[in-house]
């Protein structure tokens, strides 16, 4: 359920899994142009029986999670009937994301976390990482200040662990990357590149740049990513966090999930993963 999701994977993946796993299901995707009828929407879906949940992007993520009183929702899924077989929703973003750093690199400590972006994947992520990590530092550089409050409600009521909202510029980025910075893990969690922004302006905030680098967009990378595939930098697209995300989905929706490498094999038969 989104926006313009023709460039959508989810679609092959699950489909893929639900073949995997010799299931009698179809994903199919659902554009829509008008948030003001999803409510309507979700109300209409959970009363199909076999309907067992969907995934939410952009631009309706936050209209999902304020239906289901959450603050970040990419995934719905259908309870057990003990609980009233009604839909539950939650994010598989922030762990999908994770588990796919922990695959690639298995880093041993993190100093820092730097997002670019104050969106719902960086929410996302800010809060899981809060709590799976409370020690570790956290800032954000924010495109969008509108969206300051989504970030403040998330924010520790101790002010000297609130995580530093940033400005969106090449200054603070260097800024936030002073020191050594071979533990950082830098985000790109923005749209901006599909936007018609490569964001390039940042790339000299990197000069001495050497920890990882992960890009949330999976089909079209922007400037910094060039740049650091280019230096040889522990690097990584969206691509591995879709597909963990994907089998988090699945093991809601199903109990069980396709393996990673069969998810990765089915991308590879496209033709889209080289």
């Amino acid at each position: 359920m989104g926006g313009s999701i023709s460039y959508s994977l989810s679609p092959r993946l699950h489909n893929a899994a639900a073949q995997y796993l010799d299931r009698d299901a179809a994903y199919v995707p659902l554009a829509l142009s008008n948030a003001d009828t999803i409510p309507a929407l979700i109300r209409a879906l959970e009363s199909v029986d076999n309907c067992i949940g969907f995934n939410v992007t952009q631009p309706f993520k936050q209209t999902v999670a304020e239906y289901f009183s959450l603050k970040s929702v990419n995934t719905v899924y259908r309870q057990a009937k003990e609980q009233g077989n009604k839909f539950a929703a939650t994010s598989t973003d922030a762990e999908g994301f994770w588990q796919a750093v922990q695959q690639a690199f298995k880093p041993t400590t993190i100093s820092k976390l730097i997002l670019l972006g104050n969106g719902g994947a960086a929410l996302a992520l800010y809060e899981y990482w809060r709590e799976k990590f409370p020690s570790c530092p956290i800032q954000a550089l924010r495109r969008d200040a509108s969206r300051d409050h989504l970030l403040q409600r998330s924010l520790p009521a101790n002010p000297s662990t609130a995580m530093p909202l940033l400005e969106f510029t090449p200054a603070a980025l260097a800024s936030a990357l002073a020191g050594d910075t071979s533990k950082v893990l830098l985000v790109q969690a923005t749209s901006a590149v599909r936007q018609g922004d490569l964001l390039a302006r940042f790339i000299p905030a990197l000069q001495n740049f050497t920890g990882i680098y992960i890009e949330l967009d999976y089909d079209c990378h922007s400037a910094l990513y060039e740049h650091v595939k280019a230096k040889d930098l522990r690097h990584q697209d969206g691509l591995p966090m879709l597909i963990e995300q994907a089998r988090l989905a699945q093991q809601l929706w199903w109990g069980e999930a396709a393996p990673s490498a069969y998810l990765h094999d089915c991308l590879r038969s496209t033709g889209f993963v080289a």
